[in-house]
């Protein structure tokens, strides 16, 4: 899997009120998708929600 395959997808604010991340990769037809669960001024942490196509 190269890293040159996916690509990035960010939508938010949602329903909820967090960020979330989808990370896409058309070649394989798989996709993540993570939610923003917390973040200071220079780090972001993201729970996985979602792995398949």
């Amino acid at each position: 899997m190269a890293g040159d395959d996916w690509e990035t997808r960010e939508y938010g604010p949602n329903m909820i009120g967090e960020n979330v991340l989808v990370l896409v990769n058309e070649r394989q037809n798989m996709s993540m998708v993570f939610v923003l669960s917390s973040a200071t001024k220079s780090e972001y942490y993201y729970t996985c929600l979602y792995i398949g196509n």
